[in-house]
């Protein structure tokens, strides 16, 4: 048929990023809309991928089961783009107290390939944090999403619309569907939270939350590992770090508050001893759901439409895992 495809995918976040990549590799054809003035969570995202999460130290959901796809998703990546993302970063972790004291001591026990009871070294980090905290460290890893989702755009430009889709301009055919004279056999929607405005899949059970960062720089200092306190502190390059992030679950929107902002400076000024400077000040919400996991979904009523959202705050683990299910699932 002509202007006929495989997939329609809607949104260009993680989630829309790496499953159009795991469709390119299996010749998959497929065009992408995304909005630019609907930014994803995932373009202020800091990458990290940390297998020891929350206040009472848990390993991530699924982690063993997750961790193999995500490295060979992202090495693959690397070699067909050129291009460097994928980056192993130790997080040094404030023990606040005694029971956390307690608690790193059997986790880093039960996990050992995952943390270490190495509690004090802080590398660089003595020459700048003022603290007097014990510290446990992760072995985490970190992805540079910006940089993967800028080079998938620029591989995918000749089907790539940066505008908006446009829901009520679907027609649900018997085996296809057509939109603007392009007929496709499934439409994947990774709309993040702004799937509520998607008439077909309005009622996932989404629960977004709010976050803000800052991106400050730090003069003649380049630590190759990242700090926990009260906020993560990740180096991204040339002396600039991504603070972050904060928690809101109200007035879910794109703009920076200046209360979040105090909060950061606020941890920060107690945090380090040396000046620093405020670059930028970014906001974004994440397609969390109620039950903290993806939503990998076919519609109840039109096969043809499906939803990949609710990778929340892990997208980057969670991603390449799930890509492969719902290509498993609608193949």
């Amino acid at each position: 048929m002509k202007n006929s495809i495989d997939y329609i995918i809607v949104g260009f976040g993680i989630a829309g990023a790496i499953l159009s990549y795991k469709l390119w590799k299996l010749n998959k054809s497929f065009i992408i809309y995304d909005a630019p003035a609907k930014a994803s969570a995932s373009s202020i995202s800091s990458g990290l991928i940390n297998p020891i999460t929350g206040r009472r130290f848990v390993k991530s959901w699924h982690f063993e089961r997750l961790l193999p796809k995500l490295r060979e998703t992202y090495s693959s990546i690397e070699l067909d783009l050129n291009i460097k993302i994928l980056e192993t970063k130790d997080i040094h972790r404030s023990l606040f107290d005694v029971k956390d004291e307690n608690l790193w001591d059997s986790i880093s026990l039960n996990e050992p390939d995952f943390c270490t009871t190495d509690r004090y070294d802080l590398s660089k980090w003595k020459e700048v944090v003022s603290h007097k905290k014990r510290m446990g460290t992760i072995k985490a890893y970190r992805i540079n999403v910006q940089l993967l989702i800028e080079s998938l755009k620029e591989m995918y430009k000749s089907c790539f619309f940066s505008e908006s889709f446009e829901h009520h301009k679907i027609d649900i055919q018997a085996a296809k569907v057509e939109y603007k004279g392009m007929y496709a056999e499934k439409v994947v929607f990774c709309e993040g939270h702004y799937v509520k405005e998607n008439p077909f899949f309005s009622d996932l059970p989404m629960e977004p939350v709010k976050g803000e960062v800052l991106y400050v720089r730090i003069p003649n200092f380049r630590p190759e590992s990242i700090l926990k306190d009260k906020v993560y502190l990740v180096p991204v390059g040339n002396e600039v770090f991504w603070i972050g992030s904060t928690y809101e679950w109200e007035n879910l929107d794109n703009q920076p508050t200046k209360e979040k902002r105090a909060y950061i400076c606020g941890v920060l000024d107690k945090l380090l001893n040396v000046e620093y400077e405020i670059l930028d000040h970014k906001a974004g919400v994440r397609p969390s759901t109620k039950e903290r996991q993806p939503i990998v979904s076919i519609h109840p009523k039109h096969s043809q439409l499906v939803a990949f959202n609710g990778l929340g705050t892990k997208g980057a683990s969670l991603a390449p895992y799930f890509a492969d299910q719902l290509i498993e699932l609608i193949s």
